[in-house]
C-alpha cells in the first residue's frame, strides 16, 4: 500500500465513532494523576512495595502515537512507549503470563499452536478447523 493508501485506511478507521472518540484535549496528565493516586494506594496498602510504587510511575507520560505498520495493511497500532499506565501493564504481564501459560488453552503463536495440531495426530474427518481475525481488538473491550 502506497502512502496516501496507507493515510485514507488510518483516516478511515480513525473516524469510525464506533471504535473513537474525537477528545477535545489531552487527557494524558489526568490518567496520569490517577495512576499516581492508585500507586500510592496500593502502596499505602501494603499491595506493593516502595520499590515497586516507583517502578509503576510513568516519569514523563506522553499520549499514544497512532503508528501504521509497514507490511500490515489495515492494522494500525498504537504506539505506547511513554504513556502513563505503561508499567502497570508491564507488571501485571510479568505477574500473569506464568500463570496463562500453564492453561489448556494457552497458544503462543503459530508455530505453537501447529505443534499443538501435531501432537493431536490424525483429526477425525468431518472436523473443522477455524480461525478469526478481530477487528479493532482494543477498543472493543470493556473499560471499567
Amino acid at each position: 500500500m502506497d502512502r496516501d493508501g496507507c493515510i485514507n485506511e488510518c483516516l478511515r478507521q480513525l473516524n469510525d465513532t464506533k471504535f473513537y472518540k474525537l477528545l477535545d484535549n489531552d487527557i494524558t496528565t489526568d490518567i496520569q494523576k490517577r495512576v499516581l493516586k492508585y500507586t500510592e494506594r496500593m502502596n499505602r496498602d501494603k499491595i506493593v512495595n516502595e520499590e515497586t510504587k516507583r517502578y509503576l510511575i510513568q516519569t514523563d507520560p506522553k499520549p499514544g502515537q497512532f503508528v501504521y505498520k509497514q507490511g500490515n495493511p489495515g492494522r494500525p497500532i498504537f504506539s505506547s512507549n511513554s504513556r502513563p499506565r505503561l508499567f502497570f501493564s508491564k507488571f501485571v504481564d510479568h505477574h500473569v503470563r506464568p500463570l496463562m501459560q500453564t492453561t489448556q488453552s494457552f497458544i503462543k503463536g503459530t508455530i505453537h499452536f501447529l505443534n499443538k495440531l501435531e501432537q493431536l495426530g490424525q483429526l477425525p474427518a468431518n472436523t473443522l478447523l477455524v480461525t478469526l481475525d478481530v477487528s479493532s481488538l482494543y477498543t472493543n473491550i470493556l473499560h471499567a
